[in-house]
C-alpha cells in the first residue's frame, strides 16, 4: 500500500502586477501619475481600482493574509 502524502500549496492566478501603479493616479489612465485633474478625475486608491492592474500593496497584502490564514506551504502554483 502506498502511503498517503499531504501537502499544502497556494494557487495564484492572474495577478497582473503593475509596478508603475500610483496611489492617487488617474483611474482613466491606468492608475498612473497624471498631470491633470479634470472634471471626471477619480484618484486610484491604495489597494487598487477596478479599472487598473494590481498595485504592489494589494499583492503584498494578499500574500500576507494567505500566510496568516493558511500557514506554511510546500510550493506555489502560479498560473495565468
Amino acid at each position: 500500500m502506498v502511503p498517503k502524502i499531504t501537502c499544502h500549496f497556494w494557487h495564484i492566478t492572474d495577478i497582473h502586477l503593475d509596478l508603475d501603479y500610483t496611489v492617487g493616479g488617474d483611474t482613466k489612465r491606468n492608475c498612473r501619475r497624471s498631470s491633470t485633474s479634470g472634471h471626471n478625475f477619480r484618484p486610484a486608491a491604495r489597494y487598487g481600482d477596478y479599472n487598473c492592474d494590481s498595485p504592489w500593496e494589494l499583492v503584498r497584502s494578499a500574500v500576507r493574509t494567505m500566510e496568516e490564514k493558511h500557514g506554511e506551504i510546500e510550493f506555489i502554483l502560479w498560473t495565468g
